[in-house]
């Protein structure tokens, strides 16, 4: 969103409006919505609307709070594109929402709602669909140059220690890699492309030649001489040759193993295989471990986002920089879990006992906290925006720093808790 075509003062000043009637706005467009387009009414028959509507003032809440910071919205407006494509919304419902939200405004705004206030809600909001469809539209292929970082398995974890996420090209510069035509480049083509037996050959057949014109001896001597180097060489080549093969096969046993071990409880075997595949880079994404028991697993760097992981024991479970985007953590018994920056987008944590869990740093927009359990768990620049705290126990939670709404957190039972601002909670 560029200064140079969106008033940001206009739009924070005519939200105040909004606010001061937060608990009818929302309603308020649904009904607008409806009356303009019956035919989306379809998409909302399993949808608590008054739920689903203080859902809505939340986003609203967070795009005005975060308009001059696009990376912040972005990040959450992307996801929530890819998820509300898989409730059936298309691209052509966007102009029809933006249409309801603008005549709703309108409403509130009364005399307030001249030309350029409108004109500052459109540019908003095309925006908005803008960041949502890059979500839908983004080669799922595509991997950001710094993600699933390495890190040494250890329970010591030090919150002011520095990481260095391994690299990984992006989309853009495994294209320009693959566009060179270096004799490098050319020869590792080939050498991927190529059957067993023609670098066999090949090699033998170099080989053979520069001890031809390395050594002045006879034919034979020099074929004999080097039989064992050449063996050596050949075996060598053709280990690196079977690698990806050996590695496919490994990830299929993995795989299998986790399988297998679908609907019982405890699988040491699984644990192992989920760890491996998490270091090969392999993505676990909406992977159903539901009920499985992976005490003390490590799975950092790891992707499962809208994973099912409901039910699941993951007591001191370490999942540094991983992908959580709505996971599925309901009922979930993970005390002392570690999700130090991770992504855990519109997860869903009713119910479940996170306590003394490390979230810091993490982001947790529009997760749901609802009856959960974590006390004593660190939130410390964690970013809460969105969140759902009903009925959540936050007794001794560091929340120092942390990005919340405050009359979102006053659902959460709070005794003790470290704020924000550093005060502590009566």
């Amino acid at each position: 969103m560029s200064a140079a075509t969106l008033n940001y003062d206009l739009v924070e000043k005519s939200f105040e409006k909004v606010r001061e009637n937060k608990d009818t706005f929302a309603l308020s467009f649904y009904d607008e919505l409806f009356e303009q387009a019956p035919q989306l009414k379809p998409l909302f028959d399993n949808t608590n609307i008054p739920k689903q509507s203080e859902k809505l003032y939340g986003s609203l809440v967070l795009l005005v709070e975060n308009i001059r910071d696009p990376e912040v919205l972005q990040s959450v407006l992307g996801p929530l594109g890819e998820k509300h494509k898989g409730y059936g919304a298309i691209e052509k419902h966007y102009p029809i929402v933006g249409s309801a939200l603008l005549a709703t405004l309108k409403k509130y705004l009364g005399n307030a709602w001249d030309e350029p206030t409108e004109q500052a809600w459109t540019l908003t909001y095309g925006a908005v669909v803008e960041m949502m469809l890059n979500g839908i539209t983004n080669d799922a292929e595509s991997i950001p140059e710094e993600e699933a970082p390495q890190f040494e398995k250890t329970k010591q974890f030090d919150d002011n220690a520095e990481f260095r996420p391994r690299k990984k090209l992006s989309y853009v510069q495994k294209v320009k890699l693959n566009d060179r035509k270096t004799l490098f480049t050319l020869f590792n083509r080939w050498f991927w492309a190529s059957p067993k037996w023609t670098i066999a050959l090949y090699a033998a057949g170099i080989f053979f030649l520069f001890s031809f014109v390395g050594q002045e001896v006879k034919v034979i001597q020099v074929i004999i001489d080097t039989l064992e180097p050449l063996s050596i060489i050949l075996a060598v080549l053709l280990f690196i040759k079977e690698i990806p093969e050996r590695k496919r096969q490994f990830q299929y046993q993995a795989w299998s193993i986790i399988d297998s071990a679908k609907g019982l409880e405890n699988s040491q075997a699984r644990i192992i295989a989920l760890e491996d595949l998490c270091d090969d880079g392999i993505s676990l994404e909406e992977i159903d471990l539901s009920k499985a028991k992976l005490n003390g697993i490590e799975m950092n760097g790891v992707n499962l986002s809208n994973a099912n992981l409901s039910e699941a024991q993951l007591v001191n479970a370490e999942l540094f920089y991983a992908n959580l985007n709505s996971v599925d953590l309901s009922q979930a018994n993970c005390p002392g879990i570690v999700l130090y920056r991770s992504n855990l987008g519109f997860a869903n944590f009713k119910m479940a006992n996170c306590s003394s869990g490390n979230f810091s740093k993490a982001n947790l927009m529009f997760a749901d906290f609802t009856e959960a359990n974590f006390s004593g768990a660190n939130f410390a620049q964690a970013n809460l925006k969105g969140v759902n705290f009903e009925g959540a126990y936050l007794s001794g939670a560091n929340l120092k720093g942390a990005n919340v709404i405050m009359e979102d957190l006053e659902k959460a039972y709070l005794v003790g808790t470290i704020l924000p601002n550093g005060e502590i909670h009566p």
